[in-house]
């Protein structure tokens, strides 16, 4: 008998344990900042209030011409301060791709085949959780100049009516917690471009576990 009520609350327990975990919220903060032709990119996972968290940084993003191709270089730092040039890494992946599609056919196209699922995988995995996603935060500054201030004045103009067509086409498809700020500076007199960016989104962690449960039922 005892046994019988210890196994009630252990399953009690377990699957209070477990809708806890489902309720979690998991937030991705993307930034953005260009300044000085200088462009960095952080991209922060976390829940919790940080207690789980991921981070990686993107100083450094460049164009290389390299035989006759064009290669973007890049140095990635992770949480632990490891950092990685990437161009050596996607040049070894590219020619690599460029020798099986010319010295095996058959392998490319079962490899294409492959990517195809996975791509179709993945966005019907994005099309599960988009109406879980929420956007808490929405941030956007851009400082535009030009030597000749009828230009930044048309520019501006311009920037910001594509503004409001961009954001009546993304308010259907984004859940916006508050409401999106996006500002545009002019700079007159002087070639400027300065670009301060950051999202934040957020959705509870029980409804990627469903959604990454629904494609492996798809799958079977």
């Amino acid at each position: 008998m005892q046994a019988g009520w210890f196994l009630i609350v252990l399953l009690v327990t377990a699957i209070s344990v477990w809708r806890g975990i489902c309720r979690v919220n998991l937030y991705v903060d993307l930034t953005y900042r260009r300044t000085e032709g200088n462009d960095i990119v952080v991209l922060k996972i976390y829940a919790m209030r940080g207690l789980i968290s991921y981070t990686i940084e993107i100083p450094v993003v460049k164009a290389e011409w390299q035989d006759e191709l064009l290669w973007l270089e890049s140095e990635i730092k992770g949480n632990k301060g490891i950092e990685a040039k990437r161009s050596v890494v996607e040049k070894h992946i590219i020619r690599r791709i460029l020798d099986v599609i010319w010295n095996k056919p058959r392998l490319a196209k079962r490899i294409a085949k492959r990517i195809s699922c996975q791509v179709e995988q993945y966005n019907t995995f994005l099309d599960r959780i988009h109406s879980h996603v929420h956007c808490d935060q929405f941030y956007c500054k851009i400082c535009l100049g030009m030597d000749d201030s009828a230009t930044t004045c048309l520019l501006i103009g311009f920037l910001r009516a594509l503004n409001g067509v961009l954001l009546a086409w993304l308010r259907p498809l984004i859940h916006f917690s508050t409401a999106p700020v996006v500002q545009f500076v002019p700079v007159f007199g002087d070639p400027t471009l300065a670009i301060d960016l950051k999202c934040i989104f957020r959705i509870r962690l029980g409804n990627v576990i469903n959604a990454m449960q629904g494609l492996r039922l798809q799958e079977s």
